[in-house]
């Protein structure tokens, strides 16, 4: 890695991901199935965003947002994202009625986000804050 891109890391307190798949392959096969694009090879695809496979590199706390309701990405992509992701700290939040594009207007939405970045504050131990109360979207805590 760069000394540019370290030090950029080292800038970024935290990630939230909100509605997005493993990869554009992946997506692709359950967007279009059709028999040929099931069989073709993973190099034909210019642009693949291998989130999937980066997202255990991720290090910086990260806060999962998964629609329930999106009819376009799985929610299981965003579970998937989640499980392998490696950041220490990391959080699911499931909305049930979250759509692809207004999953922001679900009930406890902001709530969520705020909840997060309040947790992510009293971890870095550089607030006097008491930890924050958890919003009944989080489906799942670590530490």
């Amino acid at each position: 890695m760069s000394d540019s891109a370290t030090s950029n890391k080292e800038r970024i307190a935290a990630v939230l991901l909100e509605n997005t798949f493993t990869s554009i392959p992946d997506i692709a096969k359950l967007l279009f199935p059709f028999r040929v694009i099931q069989w073709l090879p993973v190099w034909f695809y210019k642009n693949q965003f291998k989130s999937g496979r980066k997202a255990c590199r991720i290090t910086q706390p990260t806060l999962f947002l998964s629609g329930l309701s999106d009819q376009l990405i799985p929610p299981k992509m965003m579970t998937d994202l989640y499980t392998t992701c490696g950041a220490p700290v990391k959080r699911l939040a499931r909305f049930p009625a979250g759509s692809h594009n207004e999953t922001w207007a679900c009930s406890d939405y902001y709530q969520t986000i705020s909840y997060f970045l309040d947790e992510v504050l009293y971890l870095s131990r550089e607030s006097g804050r008491p930890r924050p109360e958890s919003p009944t979207t989080l489906v799942t805590h670590s530490n």
